[in-house]
């Protein structure tokens, strides 16, 4: 079946790069790009009206977390905690005798997985990178769903907990249990990769930089190698891991990473801040930037999560000048990679004192072709023949938008996912007029809230001095009594 979209401005690639076509056309047939151009004379079966839309590839999520409907410390947003050792403000872990309440129950994580995958989608996400849940219910909710994902179960050497006087980053060591944990991994990837016709697709998850073991890092990347999964983890996300990392090792936790043989062109790095030269690690150098663009080693950026803690990454511009790749994460709510490229945007301006940082073109190709590049992917991230019919329909038709010189700049600087109107994922539809198709939104809605509620009504159990989430972050304003 021969589809054709009319345009609208479509974002087509000549091979190398982006490229603007107005009035243009996509056809797809089956679950391929056939023809992008100007105009097409083939048989068409069917025919979708974008004029005056824009049409673009589909983007792609590299970092976020499927609880984060729930558990996305959403109540500690404006809480002022600083990046440093034992303060008390921060639920990062429970203490070890309350941490079997942490956990999320099935049923609410099926909400909040649920929740999360169709927001993306409703962003107009069509690949994403769950980072470390790696359920069952997770390949199951991407089957129903019709999105593209990578997903495996997190593992770690280690297990950190709050201790009784608040004080955190207390960790308990079992090597073998992060060597297990590698193993349940890979035969998670071994049993789904592949699964709904190449819609899943494994990833290999360590979770943290400084929760692993050079052991458990070397025989990650052996097992990589082996099965040929790309890698995720967490490195450079806060001062207090890279302080312990140079303690130590000493060495950065990208030069550690490096000693470990991690570092290369399937390992997905997220967050990715504190590295040598940024000025809160008082570790001058680009060494650690230079590192990453010889080893073609990838970042996930997630701007928004990084900003709500007075966090940022110094800078979008240097990393690209050195040559690394930036791809986009979200990781935190509201899941919404179009106001992540404009946070990106706009972060990289401010941090570099320069309007021409960070621009619009930079942060979607970021959202696009840098995720495709960070999983490898040829065929996705950029609308061309042969690659994934994987398509977004953007109305622009609104006050935000109105008037639009540069359709990028408008969707950067003015777009949300409430402007997402379609969805193809492998040819097939999977958001209609702004709808996921596979559910009922209003009452996953419910679901979710429910699920949210009863989680955090469970909150004083598992923290370390039994507070509420409105303990630990107080309303806005004061009820009225």
């Amino acid at each position: 079946m021969t589809t054709l979209i009319q345009g609208g401005w479509v974002v087509g690639n000549d091979g190398k790069e982006h490229r603007l076509i107005d009035n243009g056309v996509v056809v797809f047939d089956e679950n391929k790009v056939i023809y992008v151009g100007k105009s097409y004379s083939g048989q068409v079966d069917n025919y979708i009206d974008a004029r005056g839309k824009i049409i673009s590839p589909g983007f792609i999520d590299t970092h976020f977390h499927a609880q984060t409907p729930i558990m996305n410390s959403a109540f500690t947003i404006d809480v002022d905690y600083k990046l440093t050792f034992g303060n008390p403000n921060i639920p990062y872990a429970p203490t070890k005798e309350k941490a079997k309440f942490m956990a999320l129950s099935d049923e609410n994580f099926r909400s909040a997985a649920e929740y999360s995958l169709c927001s993306l989608l409703k962003s107009g996400c069509t690949t994403v990178l769950e980072m470390g849940a790696g359920r069952d219910i997770l390949v199951e909710l991407v089957g129903k769903l019709g999105l593209r994902a990578y997903l495996g179960p997190g593992f770690r050497s280690a297990e950190d907990y709050t201790g009784e006087d608040g004080t955190f980053y207390n960790k308990e060591w079992d090597e073998e249990r992060g060597l297990k944990g590698l193993e349940h991994a890979v035969e998670f990837i071994k049993k789904y990769d592949g699964a709904y016709n190449g819609r899943v697709n494994g990833i290999l998850n360590p979770m943290q930089v400084d929760f692993c073991t050079p052991t458990l890092l070397k025989e990650v990347r052996l097992a990589a190698n082996k099965i040929g999964a790309p890698i995720s983890i967490h490195a450079g996300q806060r001062i207090y891991e890279f302080q312990e990392i140079i303690r130590r090792y000493k060495k950065t936790p990208i030069g550690y990473l490096e000693s470990t043989d991690l570092l290369g062109p399937d390992l997905i790095i997220a967050h990715c801040m504190m590295v040598s030269g940024h000025d809160w690690t008082a570790y001058a150098g680009d060494d650690d930037i230079e590192a990453l663009a010889r080893t073609k080693t990838s970042v996930a950026h997630c701007p928004l999560v990084a900003a709500r803690t007075s966090c940022f990454l110094k800078s979008f511009n240097r990393y690209l000048r050195a040559g690394v790749n930036i791809s986009i994460g979200t990781d935190t709510w509201p899941l919404d990679i179009i106001s992540e490229m404009r946070y990106a945007s706009i972060i990289g301006k401010i941090v570099d004192g320069s309007s021409g940082s960070a621009t619009s073109a930079q942060v979607f190709n970021s959202a696009t072709i840098g995720g495709a590049m960070a999983l490898r992917r040829q065929d996705l991230g950029r609308l061309v023949k042969g690659s994934k019919a994987d398509i977004v329909i953007i109305r622009t038709d609104n006050f935000r938008f109105t008037p639009i010189a540069d359709p990028i700049k408008s969707l950067v600087n003015a777009g949300t996912l409430d402007d997402v109107e379609t969805v193809i994922v492998d040819g097939n539809k999977v958001i209609e007029d702004g709808k996921v198709l596979a559910v009922d939104e209003v009452s996953l809605r419910k679901t979710v809230l429910k699920a949210a509620e009863e989680e955090w009504a469970k909150v004083p159990l598992w923290d370390w001095s039994n507070r509420s989430i409105y303990d630990i972050g107080p309303l806005s304003f004061k009820p009225f009594e």
